[in-house]
């Protein structure tokens, strides 16, 4: 992305930022939480991309990057294909499939970070979560 694009305080902003706070409280208290933010956060990454993007599709698509790209879609489409090739029941294959989701999480992340939240609110953003990391470490070792 062409560097960090932080918006104005409107409803959604605030709405996306508060979201990104769920998630990251549902990190540590709920599996099915994580799960259930995560995606909610795709589905408006992806809404908010397709509606309120700047420039055609294309460039658009050029610009969302998150670093080894070519890598993770050989990496998915490897799975993809092995699953279809080697396990002959379908839910298994979706099953499998079901594994990656992670790569379209990521995708949808980056977006949503890079275009709502600034350098400066990400890095003490990051210093919090991994405090509290620590502490969660600190526990289980206790």
């Amino acid at each position: 992305m062409k560097g960090l694009l932080v918006l104005p305080n409107n409803w959604f902003s605030k709405t996306v930022l508060s979201l990104l706070l769920l998630y990251t409280v549902s990190l540590y208290t709920s599996i099915a939480g994580m799960e259930f933010f995560s995606w909610l956060l795709f589905i408006v990454a992806l809404g908010y991309f397709l509606v309120k993007g700047q420039g055609p599709i294309n460039q658009r698509l050029s610009d969302l990057k998150v670093g080894p790209d070519k890598w993770l879609w050989g990496f998915f489409l490897i799975v993809v294909v092995g699953a279809l090739i080697n396990v002959s029941d379908w839910p298994r294959r979706i099953e499998i499939i079901g594994y990656i989701r992670w790569i379209f999480l990521l995708y949808g992340f980056a977006y949503l970070l890079g275009n709502f939240v600034s350098k400066e609110k990400l890095e003490k953003g990051f210093q919090i979560l991994m405090l509290l990391s620590s502490v969660v470490a600190l526990y289980v070792i206790w």
